[in-house]
């Protein structure tokens, strides 16, 4: 912010297009570790595998004994994932994250820098 000699008051609308740019990527690729054809281990901590969990509790108890064992069928798990709704809300909570940066994107001056964040979010 400094560098481009934008007020303070530019900062938190700053943050909040990094961030969102960041989460929304995240939650792309964690929802690219489900897609058909994928396979092998992923992050049980990503954003499908919260929304599976916070509809399926009992799973959580399953899934831990599992991960002290180290023996977790991650190709079952994706397929259990996968029939439930966790994807779609991953969906709409990165879309939420590219139209919370959207938003902040307002406050800026119309530019070059500020059509290539609107072309960044817009291909997440």
């Amino acid at each position: 912010m400094m560098l481009t000699d934008h007020s303070k008051d530019l900062e938190q609308p700053a943050y909040t297009i990094g961030r969102s740019i960041a989460l929304s990527q995240q939650i792309q690729t964690d929802i690219s570790n489900f897609k058909s054809g994928a396979f092998g281990p992923f992050s049980l901590i990503s954003a499908p595998m919260m929304f599976y969990i916070q509809d399926n509790v009992d799973l959580y108890q399953t899934l831990m004994k599992h991960v002290e064992k180290d023996d977790i069928n991650y190709d079952e798990l994706r397929n259990l994932v996968i029939t439930g709704n966790a994807i779609e809300k991953s969906l709409e909570l990165k879309d939420e994250f590219v139209l919370n940066g959207m938003e902040a994107l307002k406050k800026f001056p119309e530019n070059e820098a500020k059509n290539a964040l609107i072309n960044i979010l817009k291909t997440i």
